[in-house]
């Protein structure tokens, strides 16, 4: 499915912190962020929990095990990790106190401490911790069979805090095997029967209390899968499996309380609300400059069957206050501005640096960005149009930009509807002789090509082609596009012949009588000869000639229906099944036709006069002198009167000479 990208601010800065910085929980640790939490903090239950996405710009552990959180105050919190990565990005779960909004982050130190008792994990009565795991296999068709897959299960894809267990995606990536774990507590309002109810694709598993209560398979997206238990009033355990093993995917439990009059999903609130805090700039103890930034994932766009991405970064401090501002997004390209606008098109970790200069002080920070589709919010993205991407990535320096990224930028200025703004990169594309990705950089100039050929400039399709060097690791399929535009679309034989004789003696049947057929109509009939033979089915002549006409019968009900692509389709299979017959004639006749179809009349009597010339006896030899005469009678008219001669000198006892 198609979705664009959730706006996701992650908000740092390029800050002069005051020297007198408040006060620090522990100088060992060299970093922190503030962390403001929006939550009714008055009433507080004692076991509320808040989360936390932030950068750490590569000042944390790799496995974050120096990752602390306090109070403004600097008084500890019980804290957890639950997600380090990708890039410099960590997810943090910690638990709140009461009449406290106000938190920090602190990070940086390269020997820290084991937390005190109790502070390396917080309780889990508050949200719900969701867990995924690459699923590895195996029945899943009972509560116990589910478990054992659960604990088997790896690796880790992901854990966050959610509110609710009701999905119908996979928050952490675009794996289609996986199995989860939400986990936490639920409150029951008031004593009774409390009727659940779970809807899974293609597994799932409700226990209260440690015990199992629901075990829903595959299908049913109502509440059959149901039963009823006695709750009293008051918080209990809370766990649910979800297991997913092809490409639709979805979670849902609902419940039907004794004050209920039917079923209906959970609702948050009864989990308990963990709310997210928006980490702050980043500060670095004793230190007046940091060059941290910002970064705004702005949305997606999708063309060539994947996504590009679109991001803003900001500098906190303006070129008036800073000397100098200098970026490098890690993709070749750099800036000098207080806010850029950017392009990643493809998926990866690029190093985001950004170097600052207030009154001779500098400072460079440098944070490795994970991009890629924003998994954990995708219904919420955002779609940038072609265009909006084409205009960023068309002020990028061409001398630095990854070869890699060549098909990506051809695609999307093509998405963009502005082919021309492809040509350089085309040119470099075609020229190189080794490819990161030979099969997208062909498939992104036979793209471009075909853009040409669709506004009548064949000639200038054939000429991306002609750019690919014979060693080339796009050879020999460049070849044979550049021959099929100069034989078809332009009726240029002689450039047919030099696109492909360099590879006509490999192993390749299809090049191979394409070769013989820009032989035959560049005058060199008895050369294609054999090489047609060559290929010559080993069908009996009497099944030959009925499968070949009922070949012939599929062209032609393709060009009376005015389909010109079926009908080259048809036309194609049956030159591979029986490639003599091009020397016959009536396979040229119909094509020429086809080329009409795509108005190509030029084209055409150039293939009709050339074959007619090469092969004079042919039955269909007149017919062609004709067509190509009627052809050009607009377009040049000595030209068709000269072909009407021919054709009266060469059969004059011939019907259609008589005209």
């Amino acid at each position: 499915m198609r979705y664009s990208f959730l706006i996701l601010p992650l908000l740092f800065a390029v800050s002069i912190p005051s020297i007198c910085q408040a006060e620090w929980f522990d100088s060992n640790w060299t970093c922190r962020r503030a962390l403001p939490v929006m939550w009714d903090d008055e009433n507080a239950s004692g076991n509320d929990l808040g989360s936390c996405l932030f950068y750490t710009d590569g000042h944390a552990l790799p496995n974050g095990e120096d990752v602390r959180v306090t109070t403004a105050g600097g008084k500890l919190c019980a804290s957890h990790v639950l997600m380090v990565g990708p890039g410099d990005r960590i997810r943090v779960v910690f638990a709140m106190v009461k009449g406290e909004r106000n938190y920090d982050i602190y990070f940086g130190n390269p020997h820290p401490a084991p937390p005190p008792e109790g502070m390396d994990d917080v309780k889990y009565k508050s949200g719900l911790l969701l867990e995924t795991r690459v699923w590895t296999g195996g029945q899943v068709n009972s509560f116990d069979t589910i478990e054992k897959s659960w604990d088997r299960s790896k690796p880790v894809l992901g854990k966050m805090m959610t509110d609710s267990v009701f999905l119908g995606y996979n928050p952490f990536g675009p794996q289609e095997q996986w199995i989860s774990k939400f986990s936490g507590s639920l409150f029951a309002p008031v004593p009774g029967d409390y009727l659940f109810a779970v809807a899974a694709d293609d597994a799932g598993a409700l226990y209260i209390d440690g015990k199992p209560i629901v075990y829903a398979p595959l299908g049913g997206g109502d509440i059959r899968y149901h039963n009823t238990i006695h709750l009293d009033r008051g918080s209990h355990d809370f766990y649910v499996y979800h297991c997913n093993f092809a490409a639709n995917a979805y979670i849902s439990v609902g419940w039907k309380r004794p004050d209920m009059p039917k079923v209906a999903v959970i609702n948050r609130e009864s989990f308990g609300l963990c709310p997210s805090g928006l980490a702050g700039p980043l500060e670095i103890h004793n230190k007046t400059l940091v060059a941290d930034f910002g970064i705004n994932q702005m949305g997606e766009c999708f063309f060539d069957d994947s996504y590009s991405f679109h991001f803003k970064f900001s500098a906190k401090v303006s070129l008036a206050q800073a000397n100098k501002l200098l970026w490098n997004f890690g993709d070749g390209q750099t800036s000098n501005k207080a806010e850029v606008d950017h392009v990643y098109l493809t998926d990866g970790i690029y190093p985001v640096k950004l170097t600052a200069t207030v009154d001779g002080n500098s400072d460079t920070q440098t944070c490795l960005l994970a991009v890629s589709r924003n998994y954990a919010h995708i219904l919420d993205s955002r779609e940038v149009q072609p265009q909006i991407l084409a205009g960023i990535v068309g002020d990028y320096d061409p001398n630095v930009i990854p070869p890699a990224s060549y098909p990506r930028i051809v695609q999307l200025d093509l998405a963009a509807g502005n082919p021309a703004a492809a040509i350089s990169i085309a040119d470099r594309l075609a020229s190189m002789p080794n490819h990161p990705d030979s099969m997208a950089a062909t498939a992104a100039l036979a793209a471009l090509s075909k853009s040409f050929v669709d506004a009548g400039k064949s000639e200038q399709a054939i000429e991306i082609w002609d750019r690919v060097p014979t060693n080339s690791d796009l050879q020999p399929s460049a070849a044979r596009h550049g021959a099929e535009l100069a034989l078809w679309w332009t009726g240029d034989f002689a450039k047919a012949v030099a696109l492909l004789k360099p590879f006509a003696d490999k192993p390749d049947a299809g090049l191979q009588r394409q070769y013989a057929q820009a032989l035959a109509l560049s005058g060199k009939p008895d050369e294609a000869r054999k090489i047609f033979e060559q290929q010559m089915s080993s069908v009996s002549a009497n099944r030959k000639a009925a499968l070949s006409g009922a070949a012939a019968r599929s062209v032609e009900f393709f060009i009376t229906n005015k389909d010109p692509e079926s009908g080259e389709e048809a036309w194609d299979k049956w030159q591979t099944r029986f490639p003599t017959d091009f020397l016959e004639g009536y396979s040229v006749v119909l094509r020429t036709k086809l080329m009409e179809l795509r108005n190509r009349p030029d084209a055409a009597a150039k293939v009709a006069e050339a074959f007619a010339t090469a092969e004079p006896r042919s039955p269909y030899a007149p017919q062609l002198l004709d067509r190509a005469s009627k052809l050009l009678i607009a377009a040049d008219p000595p030209k068709s009167q000269a072909l009407r001669q021919l054709l009266k000198q060469k059969y004059p006892e011939d019907p259609l000479s008589q005209d």
